[in-house]
């Protein structure tokens, strides 16, 4: 005998099974949905992906890269000068250059570690009349302006340096900003670069003079890597090596002060600045290509520590009937000079 006996369900009740079994299963397969572990997310995939031709803005991330490799920059800020301090490198702009500083942030896009160098990103300006200067230099540490070469952690971000000789005048209107062989940005900087302020922009403006306008004597003005003044100017008939001025002549004696700016030591001797003295009827009178020390005749050849001073004489036989007028104070290596009004004798 079966005691087991078949149950027979009304469809009503067949109905309230079936509903308590489908409440009974959801409920197990959303549990199931939150006990499992949500996929990874990289905390830096933000930023706008980089379109070709992209006109880029400071301050504004972009996602730059083939798949796989992308890295998000970001243009912070731009600068031109004539001189930038750094512990590795000696930056001056040459003979009708300036130099355009880009300060930028690198962050990595991805799970990986990524290798960050002076080849991760190509940097091109070009000027107003279609000159291209490409940056073919280290890539800076944002802060201590070293050179810099790291591999990016997950999500990492460091802030970074370029510096990139351009053409000497105008605005800069296009910076070209590549990553591989990958879309471009474009970066137009007209209106977004703080004026300069040494004295061969003449103080107001973007350009770069190859004179200064007429300086005082002991005003304090910026030429290569040196600080310099004009301590001291004397007509005299003492003498220098031994030898007294020929009967009737002077000595003019020019006592400069240089003051290292950089970061670097730096040498100073005869041979880096060429100081030409004019006289009213615009002839030249030559200068003997010697540089003495401050209070000895001895030759003055040395190399300056950053931060420190040293002083140095140059002297001009002057004729009798000769009246001196001007002093330009030229760098041999850029070409740009200092201008000053000789003394009265």
């Amino acid at each position: 005998m079966s005691l087991i006996r078949p149950v027979k369900l009304s469809a009503m009740k067949l109905g309230q099974v079936g509903c308590i079994l489908y409440l009974f299963f959801g409920i197990v397969s959303v549990s199931s949905a939150f006990s499992q572990k949500a996929p990874a997310q990289n905390p830096a995939q933000t930023g706008i992906p980089q379109m070709p031709g992209d006109n880029g803005k400071l301050g504004t991330i972009y996602k730059m890269g083939a798949k796989g490799s992308e890295l998000l920059f970001t243009l912070d800020s731009a600068s031109v000068t004539t001189r930038f301090p750094a512990p590795d490198d000696e930056y001056i702009a040459g003979e009708h250059q300036r130099l355009l500083v880009l300060n930028f942030s690198v962050q990595n896009a991805l799970l990986k570690e990524q290798s960050l160098s002076s080849s991760t990103f190509k940097f091109t300006v070009v000027s107003p009349d279609d000159e291209n200067f490409e940056f073919r230099g280290y890539l800076l540490h944002g802060t201590k302006k070293t050179h810099f070469e790291q591999s990016l952690k997950q999500a990492q971000k460091v802030k970074c340096t370029v510096v990139i000789p351009i053409h000497d005048t105008g605005e800069v209107p296009k910076v070209i900003v590549q990553r591989g062989d990958n879309p471009v940005l474009r970066y137009d900087l007209t209106g977004k670069i703080p004026k300069m302020t040494g004295v061969f922009s003449h103080r107001s403006s973007l350009d770069l003079f190859p004179e200064s306008q007429t300086s005082p004597w002991a005003q304090v003005n910026d030429i290569d890597g040196f600080d310099v003044s004009i301590t001291g100017f004397a007509y005299t008939t003492d003498k220098i090596f031994g030898y007294a001025p020929p009967s009737g002549d002077q000595y003019l004696v020019v006592t400069m002060s240089f003051k290292n700016m950089m970061l670097r030591p730096i040498p100073i001797g005869f041979q880096y600045f060429s100081p030409e003295l004019t006289a009213e009827n615009s002839k030249e009178i030559v200068w003997n290509r010697t540089l003495l020390g401050e209070t000895t005749d001895e030759y003055f050849n040395q190399q300056v520590n950053p931060g420190d001073t040293v002083k140095g004489r140059y002297y001009f036989v002057v004729p009798a009937n000769v009246v001196p007028k001007v002093l330009k104070f030229r760098s041999v290596k850029t070409k740009r000079a200092l201008k000053y009004f000789a003394p009265p004798k």
